[in-house]
């Protein structure tokens, strides 16, 4: 595929690139709540610091089944025949 038609098919779904911009924020907090937890904040307990990371991971998970689903049944990732022949860029 080429990256014109990439482009093409990347602004012909805005709902799919809002949900790739949730997955992403999901993941980012994950990450930055493990590593606050792992820092050791005394002022939060162990199983306090559990389940802030448990929450983030489902949120993530959330996020990426959101993302994964509306793919599937919008198939905005699966690019038309005459898409794959465009012009190409230098």
């Amino acid at each position: 595929m080429n990256a014109h038609a990439m482009k093409a098919k990347t602004a012909a779904c805005p709902e799919r690139r809002i949900l790739m911009e949730e997955d992403s924020e999901a993941v980012l907090t994950y990450s930055a709540t493990v590593q606050k937890c792992a820092e050791g904040s005394r002022s939060i307990d162990l199983d306090e610091s559990f389940r802030r990371i448990e929450q983030a991971r489902i949120n993530c998970e959330i996020a990426r089944l959101n993302l994964e689903s509306h793919i599937a049944e919008h198939q905005c990732l699966k690019m038309p025949e005459n898409a794959l022949n465009g012009p190409p860029l230098i």
